[in-house]
């Protein structure tokens, strides 16, 4: 039920990042159980979709769009700039 909720929010984007969301996802594939880092992740559509079934870290510098962001399934949301991937640890994502 919670990923139709999901599915039925994409109408609140424009039709070309729907386009481009669902484009990227088909082009990543099924991913699970994977550590994944979302650089730029905006409203965290894309954090959020793939954190159904994975663990993710989404970096965003703009604090509007962090207020803002989808937060249907859970995921760790970092405000920064590429100084954030500094402070990760090496080699702790797998996507």
């Amino acid at each position: 039920m919670r990923e139709l909720k999901f599915f039925e929010k994409m109408h609140e984007l424009k039709d070309w990042e729907c386009m481009m969301k669902q484009l990227l996802w088909r082009q990543l594939g099924t991913i699970e159980g994977k550590k994944i880092l979302d650089f730029g992740s905006g409203f965290g559509v894309t954090a959020a979709h793939l954190a159904q079934k994975n663990e993710v870290v989404a970096i965003e510098p703009s604090e509007e769009s962090i207020a803002n962001r989808w937060q249907d399934y859970p995921y760790t949301q970092l405000q920064g700039s590429v100084e954030c991937i500094k402070e990760l640890k090496d080699e702790s994502f797998e996507t």
